[in-house]
């Protein structure tokens, strides 16, 4: 870390290794947040807002009603992760990947009744390049094998006979990695002060309150997108058990295991598709990892469920996560889907290894709001990338 002794010196923060590292008596650095910091929080604060009420105005003014059919395209794919019942309790950094089943139910009874058919994903490319004027179409699709997934999302699609895709990380599913994200949020909400050893000091991070654990998170979260995730994870997991956080057991609390998975899988609305192994960022890594990622994620949800996914997500998926390189990996698949948002068009039938998704983000859960998204009109208003790399 840079800056002299003592908290007020302390002008950034890096997190380091495990190497040389401090004895239990070493005195801690609290390392205060910056005005930086505090800007960025309500800049974010103020980006809910925005985004809120642009939907809303869009939503009242029937201007995403009214939007032209070419915005509209042929149909959208819906990117879920997390269905369950929401704990105002508890601290949710990632909030925004999390909806209720109640909002599930709501918003699959609000897509039919605007006239669209849910279908397999695996169904996408004949529906695109269909030249009928049939009903527009939406799939269903949740990132990473979560167990809600199984216990909440799968009654739900099976009450309205929904197809639907999961996307599993395998490594997730055999325990054989850790869910970081999930690890690092279930630290923070467990302590009131963080502390990590770099290598030549020992810091502390105050964690008292809401307000002090989202930036404690994204602070986090800002350094492990600056080194190597591998030894970042380890990094995590070790400081996390450090607090009294199992980063196995979290995995193990969150993640369907294999006999769990295979259940999901039994349902005949249920595609199990490739998430890679670890769902590490894949532009970060090397071309035989690269390669490996993708190969061992389906090789060991073939061994546990009989038969290879044809379908895949890129881990993360957005611009800064993928780009020609890993679309041209993802060439063995039928199709593979992003983050990036949009809707689909008989156009895509040139990039079925780049698919958009509309996020349901756990923000906003409004029918109405998602109703203006599947118009899309807010991602011609709304910067993003709509062509990848």
């Amino acid at each position: 870390m840079t800056g002299t002794k003592g908290a007020s010196a302390v002008s950034s923060v890096k997190f380091g290794g495990h190497e040389a590292r401090p004895t239990a008596a070493s005195p801690a650095v609290s390392v205060p947040f910056t005005v930086r910091e505090h800007l960025r929080h309500l800049f974010l604060d103020a980006k809910f807002v925005a985004i809120s009420a642009t939907l809303e105005a869009l939503h009242l003014s029937r201007a995403a009603a009214l939007a032209p059919d070419r915005l509209r395209g042929r149909g959208v794919i819906f990117t879920l992760h997390h269905v369950r019942p929401y704990d105002p309790t508890t601290f949710h950094a990632s909030a925004h990947l999390e909806i209720t089943p109640e909002f599930l139910d709501a918003l699959i009874v609000h897509v039919r009744s605007l006239g669209y058919e849910p279908i397999a994903l695996g169904d996408v490319p004949a529906r695109l390049a269909a030249r009928d004027d049939g009903p527009r179409f939406v799939a269903f699709t949740l990132d990473d094998g979560y167990r809600d997934n199984l216990v909440h999302a799968l009654p739900v699609f099976e009450r309205h006979a929904v197809p639907f895709t999961v996307f599993a990380t395998s490594g997730f599913v055999t325990r054989e990695r850790t869910v970081w994200w999930q690890t690092l949020e279930k630290t923070v909400a467990a302590v009131d002060e963080l502390f990590w050893d770099t290598g030549d000091h020992r810091l502390r991070f105050g964690c008292a309150g809401r307000l002090a654990k989202a930036m404690t998170f994204r602070r986090v979260v800002d350094w492990m997108n600056t080194v190597d995730e591998d030894w970042a994870i380890s990094t995590l997991d070790r400081i996390a058990g450090e607090h009294g956080v199992s980063a196995t057991a979290v995995v193990d609390q969150e993640v369907m295991n294999p006999a769990e998975l295979r259940r999901l899988a039994a349902s005949p609305l249920a595609t199990i598709g490739a998430h890679t192994w670890s769902h590490v960022n894949l532009r970060r890594v090397s071309h035989d990892r690269l390669a490996d990622e993708i190969e061992r994620g389906s090789a060991e949800i073939a061994d546990l469920l009989g038969s290879r996914p044809t379908v895949f997500a890129y881990p993360y998926g957005s611009h800064a996560s993928i780009s020609v390189r890993e679309f041209a990996a993802a060439r063995p698949f039928d199709l593979a889907v992003t983050t990036e948002p949009g809707t689909l068009s008989q156009a895509h039938l040139d990039r079925l290894g780049a698919l958009p998704r509309i996020s349901v983000n756990g923000h906003y859960q409004r029918v109405e709001w998602v109703s203006v998204l599947m118009s899309g009109l807010p991602f011609r208003l709304i910067p993003h990338h709509p062509e990848l790399d």
